[in-house]
C-alpha cells in the first residue's frame, strides 16, 4: 500500500512541479519522503475526521430512535384511550336506554343487538390493533438482529408469520383464551429477541464509548473506573494527547459483564430468592400488557424513599419529568448502544450530561406500589431485565399436566401430591428434571408475564417423560393440558429452600 501511494504521489508531483515553476530537480530525497508522510498523515486525519462524523451521524439516528420509542409510548396511550371512550360511550347509552321506560320491549331488544355488534366491533379492533402493533414492533426489533443469531432470529420469524397469518384470516375477534395465549406468546418472543441483544453485550470483552461534547479523558476514565493511561493504550491513534472529539469512538478496556453483578442490582431493586416476595415486588414484568402495550421494563414496589443507583456507569442523556405514567425519569448512556432507564422517582439527583459510576445515587423513590420503573435497552431493542437479575438457563420445551395424568386414585391420600410432598398449585408447581432444575428452585418464566404469579413458578414436582430441557406445568384446565406445547425461554431465579 505504501508502494503504491508512493508511486501515486511521484506521478503527481513530477506533473505539478512544471506547473508552478518549480523544477523536480530541486527536490531531495529527505523532502519527497517528507512530502509523502505529510500527504498520509493528512489522509489518515481525514479518514479518523470521516469516522467521527459517521459516529455523530450514528448518535444523531440513536437520539432519533430514543425520541421515536417516547412517541410510540404516547401514541399507543392515544389509540388506547380513544378506543376505551368509545366503549365507555357504549356503555353509556346502554344504559340510559334501560332507563327509558316508553319503548316498546321489540324495540329496545333491537336495539340491544345492535350495541352489541358495536361492542363487538370494538372490542374486535382494540385486539387487532394491540396484536397488529405489537407485530410490526417486534418485526422491527427482529430485522435488526437478522445477522447476529440467524437460526434463533429465524424461528422466531416463523412464529410471528403464523400468528399474522392468523390474524389475517379472522373474520371476527378472539376468544379471551386465544387473546391471553397470543399475548403471552408475544411476551415470549420479546424475551428471546432481548437475550439475542444481551448476548451481543457480554460475548464484547470492552465497551465502545461514542464521544460526546462536552466529554474529557478523566469524567470518561472515573465513571468506567479505568485510568487514562490505560484508555490512551486501548486507542493508540490518541497519543499523549488528551484532546477528543465529539462523534469520536473510544475502546474502554472495560467489558459490561465485569461491571453487571446480578446479586447486588436484585438486592439493590429489593429482590431476593423469596417466592412470595418476588410476586409482591414485581408489579408488571417485562412484556405484560398493563398498559395497553408491551412493557418494555418491569414495575417494581420498593420502600418508599430507597435510594435508587446506577446498575452501570455512563452518562445522564436526560433527566426529566416525562409524562405522567413514567414521571421523573433519568435515562443513561452507558456506549455501545446500551441504556438503562429509571422512572417514577419521586427525587432525581443528577442533572443532563453529567457522567455517573456504577453505585452512585441518582435518585429516590416515593410512597405507593409501582414507584420505581426499570428498563435496559440495546439500541432499538428493549431487554428484558431478568436478563441482568437472574440466570437465563435456555429455551425449555414446555407442556402442561393435571392431577389426573399420573393415575392416581382420587381416593388415595397421594393425590394431587407432588414428588416434593406439597400439594400442586396453579400458577406455583412445576414438574422438572431434578439434574438440570433441582427440586425448590424458583424459576421465571415471561410466556407467564400476565399471569398471576407474574411468571414465577418452584420445581415441585418431577415426571418419567421430563427429561433435560423440558419442563411439566401444572394446570386445572383439561383442555390446556392437553394442546399446550411451546419452546419457552426460562430464568433460574434461586432456590426457595435457601
Amino acid at each position: 500500500m505504501r508502494v503504491f501511494s508512493a508511486l501515486l504521489v511521484v506521478s503527481l508531483i513530477i506533473i505539478s512541479l512544471p506547473l508552478s515553476g518549480c523544477s523536480w530537480l530541486w527536490v531531495t530525497r529527505d523532502d519527497f519522503f517528507t512530502r509523502i508522510d505529510s500527504l498520509e498523515s493528512k489522509t489518515d486525519d481525514i479518514l479518523v475526521e470521516q469516522q467521527r462524523l459517521k459516529n455523530i451521524e450514528r448518535e444523531l439516528t440513536r437520539l432519533n430512535s430514543h425520541v421515536m420509542v417516547l412517541d410510540e409510548i404516547q401514541r399507543a396511550e392515544q389509540e388506547q384511550s380513544l378506543l376505551n371512550d368509545l366503549l365507555k360511550e357504549v356503555q353509556l347509552l346502554r344504559s340510559a336506554l334501560e332507563d327509558y321506560s316508553q319503548i316498546d320491549p321489540q324495540t329496545k331488544e333491537q336495539i340491544e343487538i345492535i350495541y352489541e355488534q358495536i361492542d363487538l366491533l370494538v372490542s374486535t379492533s382494540m385486539q387487532a390493533m394491540l396484536v397488529q402493533r405489537e407485530l410490526q414492533d417486534i418485526h422491527r426489533q427482529i430485522k435488526y438482529h437478522s445477522s447476529e443469531s440467524f437460526e434463533k432470529i429465524l424461528e422466531l420469524a416463523q412464529r410471528i408469520e403464523r400468528m399474522e397469518n392468523d390474524l389475517d384470516s379472522r373474520s371476527e375477534g378472539y376468544s379471551g383464551k386465544e387473546l391471553e395465549l397470543i399475548l403471552a406468546d408475544l411476551s415470549d418472543i420479546r424475551s428471546q429477541i432481548g437475550s439475542v441483544a444481551f448476548d451481543e453485550i457480554v460475548e464484547a470483552d470492552h465497551t465502545i464509548y461514542t464521544v460526546r461534547s462536552g466529554d474529557t479523558l478523566w469524567g470518561i476514565s472515573r465513571a468506567y473506573g479505568t485510568t487514562i493511561g490505560e484508555i490512551r493504550d486501548a486507542n493508540p491513534w490518541l497519543g499523549d494527547s488528551s484532546l477528543i472529539k465529539t462523534g469520536q469512538e473510544l475502546l474502554i478496556p472495560v467489558s459490561i459483564q465485569e461491571l453487571l453483578n446480578q446479586g447486588y442490582i436484585g438486592e439493590h431493586f429489593g429482590l431476593g430468592t423469596d417466592y412470595s416476595n418476588l410476586i409482591e415486588a414485581i408489579e408488571s414484568s417485562f412484556g405484560s400488557f398493563d398498559y395497553g402495550y408491551a412493557n418494555p421494563g418491569i414495575d417494581l414496589s420498593v420502600k418508599p424513599g430507597s435510594v435508587v443507583t446506577a446498575i452501570l456507569p455512563g452518562r445522564v442523556i436526560l433527566s426529566e419529568k416525562i409524562n405522567d405514567l413514567y414521571g421523573e425519569t433519568i435515562i443513561i448512556d452507558h456506549g455501545q448502544g446500551i441504556r438503562t432507564v429509571y422512572g417514577r422517582l419521586k427525587n432525581r439527583s443528577v442533572s443532563e450530561d453529567s457522567f455517573v459510576s456504577k453505585g452512585d445515587i441518582i435518585g429516590s423513590t416515593g410512597i405507593g406500589t409501582h414507584n420505581l420503573h426499570f428498563e435496559f435497552w440495546k439500541n432499538d431493542t428493549p431487554i428484558d431485565p431478568a436478563e441482568i437479575l437472574f440466570e437465563r438457563i435456555g429455551v425449555f420445551e414446555a407442556t402442561m399436566y393435571t392431577e389426573w395424568d399420573d393415575g392416581k386414585n382420587p381416593t388415595s391420600p397421594t393425590f394431587r401430591m407432588t414428588a416434593s410432598g406439597s400439594i400442586v398449585k396453579e400458577f406455583r408447581t412445576i414438574a422438572a428434571d431434578p439434574s438440570i432444575l433441582p427440586m425448590g428452585s424458583i424459576v421465571y418464566i415471561p410466556f407467564f408475564a400476565d399471569a398471576p404469579n407474574g411468571g414465577f413458578f418452584i420445581v415441585e414436582d418431577t415426571g418419567s417423560s421430563i427429561r433435560g430441557k423440558r419442563i411439566d406445568i401444572y394446570t386445572r384446565d383439561f383442555d390446556e393440558a392437553a394442546t399446550f406445547k411451546r419452546d419457552l425461554i426460562v430464568y433460574l431465579v434461586g432456590s426457595d429452600r435457601q
